[in-house]
């Protein structure tokens, strides 16, 4: 999902086919299996199915621009799969690695607010990537405006 100090914007969920990620030579973790293989019902239904890798990936580029900064909680991971899907399927990232963002920094740089340990991170019963995305996108937008209240008054 985008977002800016104005709120949230555009989102897009693309679920994709294990089965063609597999094809294009990615590997299947036990643990993320075995973890999926114990949520309920609900959650496990999102990965039957799904967009071939190619066509996901497209779907991406087509959303994002390569001056677009990307967040991630961890682009050391979200970030670096997907940059590895994009070099099995012969396709260009939409972004330049030096625009991509860790929330997680953000995160240390400052005491992390109350409010945003509130913000519901997964509904019960349910894991969902476009959830996480937007939960991740409210709590860095709020605390980045954390940063220019604090820069604002020194």
């Amino acid at each position: 999902c985008e977002f800016d100090a104005a709120g949230i914007g555009g989102q897009r969920h693309i679920s994709v086919s294990a089965e063609s990620c597999e094809q294009y030579g990615m590997v299947r973790d036990e643990d993320t299996v075995e973890w999926w293989e114990s949520q309920p019902e609900q959650a496990r239904q999102q990965l039957d199915g799904g967009a071939e890798l190619p066509e996901a990936l497209d779907t991406v580029s087509k959303f994002c621009d390569r001056d677009q900064k990307i967040w991630a909680n961890s682009p050391a991971f979200d970030v670096v799969l997907l940059e590895d899907a994009y070099r099995r399927c012969f396709k260009q990232p939409p972004w330049e690695f030096w625009n991509t963002r860790d929330m997680r920094t953000v995160r240390d740089l400052l005491p992390w607010p109350d409010e945003l340990e509130h913000i519901e991170t997964v509904p019960a019963g349910e894991h969902h990537a476009l959830h996480d995305a937007i939960v991740q996108a409210r709590k860095t937008r709020i605390a980045l405006s954390r940063f220019q209240e604090v820069a604002g008054n020194e």
